[in-house]
């Protein structure tokens, strides 16, 4: 085989494989669980986050709380059509030891404070940036939005590519707040 069809075989291959991953985000109910049914990865640990002042935070401040952590933009349809459920799950859940924590992957800080301001959303969002030190602790953020959900005991129990109902987040939530993990 010619060096010329080898590396259109490969460009061939990359771009649908790059077009499948993009048709994931814009499904329902694409998530994936983590294989181990006793404790998925850790979560990242000492990874800077940046709020929407500017202030620094640890997603180490969070330990011992269950966590929702869900990768959006401001420009992403999926993303807006599932923040306002995201609020909705933190409101009902916060008391009982659930964190939502939203991480914006805008190009800019002002859009992504203009959006939240605009939706007056209170639960905890920080700004990645494009393809930030967050984004990379959690391995890539290849579709949005991208949803990870972590055990009071810092482990991941699921990743969720795509958006979710408020229902699908309490089915999964649920679990982990009453204490019971295992969800599989």
């Amino acid at each position: 085989m010619g060096k010329k069809t080898w590396t259109l075989g490969i460009l061939t291959m990359a771009i649908a494989l790059a077009t499948g991953l993009g048709g994931i985000a814009c499904k329902r109910n694409s998530s994936s669980r983590d294989s181990n049914a006793q404790s998925g990865p850790p979560l990242p640990q000492s990874v800077p986050l940046k709020d929407l002042n500017g202030q620094t935070v640890s997603l180490d401040s969070f330990a011992g709380k269950a966590l929702l952590i869900n990768f959006w933009a401001s420009w992403c349809g999926p993303c807006k059509e599932e923040m306002p459920d995201l609020q909705r799950l933190y409101d009902r859940w916060k008391d009982q030891g659930l964190v939502v924590i939203g991480i914006s992957v805008d190009a800019s800080l002002e859009d992504a404070k203009k959006f939240v301001e605009e939706h007056k959303f209170s639960y905890p969002i920080f700004w990645d940036g494009d393809d930030g030190p967050a984004a990379k602790a959690f391995g890539g953020i290849v579709a949005l939005p991208t949803t990870f959900l972590y055990d009071r005991q810092g482990f991941r129990v699921r990743r969720i590519i795509g958006p979710q109902s408020l229902k699908e987040f309490e089915a999964m939530v649920r679990p982990l707040i009453e204490g019971n993990r295992a969800m599989r």
